[in-house]
C-alpha cells in the first residue's frame, strides 16, 4: 500500500493571517432531528452541539462539537463550561500562542474542537480549499424496521444513487440476526454494507452475527464491544469472515498503536471531535494508513458544519474512494450554514470555497445560550 502523502501536502501550511483574535462567538444549540436516530448507545431525538465562531484580521472561522452520550467521556454541559472558561482568554493572542495556550488543558479533544478548529483554520492549519471541488461518497444509515418499511427504505436509497448502507446493530441479539439477514437480503449486490453493534455485542453474539454477514457484499463489522477489549477483539479478527473496524476504542495515539502491535481490526475510523483538530485527525490518519490499515473518516452525529470540515480533509488526504460518513447533517431537521451541503445521486459535492458562513436564521433558532467576546465579528 502506498504510503499517505506527507502532512505538509494535506493541509495548508501558509498562515493566512498573522493578525490576532479579536472576537469569539459561542452557540450552545438543540437541534431537532428529522426522525430519532436509533442505536446501542440510545436514541437521539435531536443534536445538543457547540458552535464556536472566531475573527482574525478580514477572516472568520469556525468550530463544533456535537454530544453523543456514551461515546465521548466529557458531556456537551463540559464543552459550555470549557468554552465559557476560555475563549475569554484568546482574544487578543496571535494564532500561535492561542492554539499554545489551549495545550495547557492536556488530552482533551471532545471539548477543545470547537476551539482549536477555528485557530486552526485561521492559522492556516486547515483543509485545502482549492481541492473541494471533488465529490465524495457517502453512506446511507438504514433505518427501517418492517419489512415493507426497510425493503421500501432500500429501493430508495438505490434511486438516489447510494451504493453503501450502514446498519445499527447492538440492540437484541435475535432481532439484529433477522435485521442483518434481511438487509443483506434486500441490499443483494448492489450495495456494500457497513454493519455497526456500537459496542452492543458480547463476544457470542459477535461470532453470531459475524457467522451471518455475507463477505461478499459485508464490507467491515465495526466495534462489537467496548472501549479495552483488545485480546476479544483480535481473538475475534483471527476467525472473522469480514474485516472488523474499530472506532470508539481509539481514544488518541497511542489506541491507535494498540491496534497497530495487536492487528485487532483491519480498518479504522476517525472523526474530528475524537481527534480534537485538523494537524492531530491528519496524523492519526497518516500514521494508520501508514501501517496498512484501511480508513474511514466521518460523523454521523455532527452539523453540516464538523461534515463539511470532515470532507474538506478527506479530500485533502485522499479519501474518497469508500463512502465517508460524514452525513449527521442529512438528520438535522435544518442546515446551520449559509450555503447547505448538497447530495447528488448519493454523492457530497461541496462548493469550491466551501464557506463556513453560519446561518444567523438558524442559529438564533436553535440556540439555547450564546455568549460574546471582543467586538466586530461581522
Amino acid at each position: 500500500m502506498a504510503h499517505p502523502a506527507p502532512l505538509s501536502s494535506s493541509l495548508a501550511k501558509a498562515a493566512r493571517t498573522i493578525e490576532p483574535v479579536t472576537a469569539i462567538e459561542a452557540f450552545h444549540l438543540k437541534i431537532p432531528l428529522r426522525r430519532p436516530y436509533r442505536l446501542s448507545l440510545g436514541t437521539l431525538e435531536a443534536f445538543e452541539s457547540v458552535v464556536v465562531r472566531m475573527r482574525a484580521g478580514d477572516h472568520v472561522a469556525s468550530g463544533e462539537a456535537t454530544e453523543l452520550p456514551g461515546y465521548f467521556s466529557e458531556r456537551i454541559d463540559d464543552v459550555w463550561r470549557l468554552v465559557l472558561e476560555e475563549a475569554p482568554l484568546l482574544v487578543g493572542k496571535e494564532i500561535p500562542e492561542a492554539i499554545s495556550a489551549l495545550g495547557r488543558l492536556g488530552d482533551r479533544p471532545f471539548p477543545l474542537t470547537p476551539l482549536l478548529t477555528p485557530l486552526e483554520t485561521l492559522g492556516g492549519i486547515g483543509p485545502i480549499l482549492s481541492a473541494c471541488e471533488r465529490p465524495i461518497p457517502l453512506v446511507a444509515t438504514v433505518q427501517a424496521e418492517e419489512e415493507d418499511d426497510l425493503a421500501e427504505e432500500i429501493a430508495r436509497f438505490h434511486t438516489e444513487g447510494y451504493r453503501t448502507l450502514k446498519v445499527k446493530v447492538g440492540g437484541s441479539h435475535a432481532r439484529d440476526l433477522r435485521y442483518v439477514k434481511r438487509v443483506q437480503r434486500l441490499a443483494d449486490s448492489d450495495f456494500t454494507i457497513r454493519i455497526d453493534a456500537n459496542q452492543g455485542c458480547t463476544f457470542t453474539e459477535a461470532e453470531a452475527l459475524l457467522a451471518a454477514m455475507d463477505p461478499a457484499i459485508v464490507e467491515h463489522f465495526e466495534q462489537p464491544f467496548p472501549p479495552d477489549r483488545w485480546e476479544e477483539m483480535a481473538t475475534l479478527q483471527r476467525t472473522a469472515r469480514v474485516p472488523l473496524m474499530l472506532d470508539e476504542s481509539i481514544r488518541g495515539r497511542e489506541d491507535l498503536e494498540r491496534v497497530i502491535q495487536t492487528g485487532c481490526a483491519g480498518v479504522v475510523k476517525f472523526k474530528l471531535m475524537r481527534a480534537g483538530g485538523f494537524r492531530a485527525l491528519a496524523e492519526l490518519i497518516g500514521r494508520a494508513r501508514q501501517a496498512g490499515l484501511s480508513v474511514i473518516l466521518g460523523n454521523g452525529v455532527a452539523t453540516d458544519l464538523g461534515c463539511l470540515q470532515e470532507a474538506r480533509l478527506a479530500i485533502s488526504m485522499g479519501l474518497t474512494e469508500r463512502a465517508g460518513e460524514m452525513n449527521g447533517f442529512l438528520k438535522a431537521s435544518r442546515s446551520i450554514l449559509t450555503e447547505p451541503l448538497r447530495v447528488e445521486r448519493g454523492v457530497l459535492r461541496l462548493p469550491a470555497e466551501a464557506a463556513e458562513l453560519l446561518d444567523p436564521l438558524a442559529i438564533r433558532e436553535f440556540a439555547v445560550e450564546s455568549r460574546r467576546w471582543g467586538a466586530g465579528i461581522g
